[in-house]
């Protein structure tokens, strides 16, 4: 990953270029915030109205990818946090009408923007957040990959905006106010997160997913370029081709995940793929072709005492079906002397235990490789969670009334269950299901 930061000033070019020294003075300390996101690199330009700068972690061309990066005559400077996957076939044809100096991704954004204006982005596939100034339309745009993979953060002070990769850049500026939003509090009290563009602090505000915002001397517009997939006509019904093979669809999901593997493997640093021995992750591993495969390096990760949890023998099984070259890491899981490094790298809270082996992993894998994949998102978009068969199991659970329900949850959560033996992980699975059924819907259940 990278990190980028910047500030954008509205009102009078005069007034922007003489506060020149102070804006680079002060990216230059948000610069050193995001230091760990980006230890091979730093650039830091001011052009017109804007002071850019970035952390680079280099992936792509990596003695050549310096950013800021400009198009041959510099009229149009850009800077990126994430990857384009579609990088060569972008590469391939601009290149036959613009003199690419490099082979890093980030080139492209310049003449891209040149030919499309704001629309550069919808041509994109990939992770990103990205700005694009125009030094002739005196114009900024930020943006973010479809699904907000790569975060970026953006705040309004007077005639500046600072824009950056995590919050505690922002933090540099004194002026930011620090008051709470009490409603972003309580969207992560209910969902464990923050959800939509509020952050905990009322001053700061997401880019949202798939959205850009526009700068100009005049004011700023926020729209959204990729719209939300259409997966019902107006009807209800599926797609009016009619209903679909449930075996040509599995088809078409496996060439779109071999396809979307191997794009991501497009790295001069070393790759790896982390491999849990369950579905989403074994399925990326055995779709890509078997030359790439066999090349591939794939990390597992197992903890003392996890007993049935320690996934190792799984992803060591599949690992050598698939001929991968596998790496295993035993750690002892002390999440007291973890949790403030990990609450260090966060800029919000977030209640996903799924944090702590992140970070260990990664650290342990950081070790061999630069780039590291995993199966993340295949439980969101194939609905492998238990809770998304709550509903069901809730109106299975009609006849209890939600009282005794409760009594049930109480007494299993007296009792001394741990989820290192598969009795205890049932136990507490039933618990659970008892405790939604106390608590009447599902929605209420959803959100507790």
């Amino acid at each position: 990953m990278c990190g980028i930061a910047g500030i954008y000033r509205f009102g009078d070019l005069g007034a922007a270029e003489s506060a020149r020294d102070e804006d680079r003075a002060l990216v230059g300390r948000m610069l050193r915030k995001l230091e760990h996101r980006g230890p091979d690199d730093e650039g830091l330009e001011s052009v017109g109205r804007v002071t850019l700068g970035v952390r680079r972690l280099s992936i792509l061309d990596v003695l050549g990818g310096h950013q800021p990066i400009a198009d041959a005559e510099r009229r149009v400077w850009a800077i990126q946090n994430g990857e384009l996957y579609n990088f060569p076939e972008l590469r391939a044809d601009l290149a036959t009408r613009h003199p690419l100096r490099t082979r890093t991704d980030t080139e492209l954004l310049p003449y891209l923007w040149l030919e499309h204006g704001p629309a550069a982005i919808e041509r994109l596939r990939g992770m990103f957040a990205t700005a694009i100034y125009d030094t002739r339309a005196q114009s900024l745009m930020l943006a973010r990959d479809p699904l907000g993979v790569k975060p970026l953060y953006a705040a309004h002070l007077g005639d500046r905006l600072l824009f950056a990769s995590e919050i505690k850049a922002l933090l540099c500026e004194s002026a930011l106010p620090r008051t709470l939003d009490r409603e972003a509090v309580e969207r992560y009290l209910a969902l464990g997160f923050v959800a939509g563009e509020r952050t905990a602090l009322h001053a700061v505000r997401k880019v949202r997913p798939g959205c850009r915002v526009l700068l100009t001397p005049e004011g700023r517009k926020d729209e959204r370029y990729w719209p939300w997939p259409r997966f019902f006509n107006a009807a209800g019904a599926h797609d009016p081709g009619g209903a679909r093979d449930p075996h040509a669809l599995a088809t078409e999901a496996g060439r779109r995940i071999a396809a979307s593997t191997e794009s991501m493997l497009l790295s001069d640093r070393p790759v790896g793929i982390l491999l849990s021995g369950g579905v989403d992750s074994s399925v990326m591993v055995g779709l890509l072709p078997e030359a790439i495969r066999r090349e591939t390096r794939t990390f597992s990760i197992g903890f003392e005492g996890a007993g049935y949890h320690d996934e190792r023998a799984v992803a060591r099984r599949v690992a050598e079906f698939f001929g991968t070259r596998h790496r295993e890491f035993s750690v002892p899981l002390d999440v007291r002397a973890e949790l403030p490094r990990i609450i260090a790298m966060l800029d919000e809270p977030c209640a996903d235990a799924a944090i702590v082996p992140a970070h260990l992993v990664a650290r342990a894998a950081s070790q061999e490789v630069t780039v590291l994949l995993s199966g993340t998102g295949g439980d969101e978009v194939f609905g492998g969670y238990r809770r998304y068969r709550l509903p069901a199991l809730m109106r299975k659970l009609g006849w209890m009334p939600p009282g005794l329900a409760r009594v049930g949850a109480s007494w299993l959560g007296e009792l001394d269950h741990h989820r290192r033996s598969l009795s205890g992980e049932r136990a507490i699975m039933v618990r659970k299901l008892l405790e939604a059924r106390g608590r009447g819907t599902p929605l209420a259940s959803y959100l507790s």
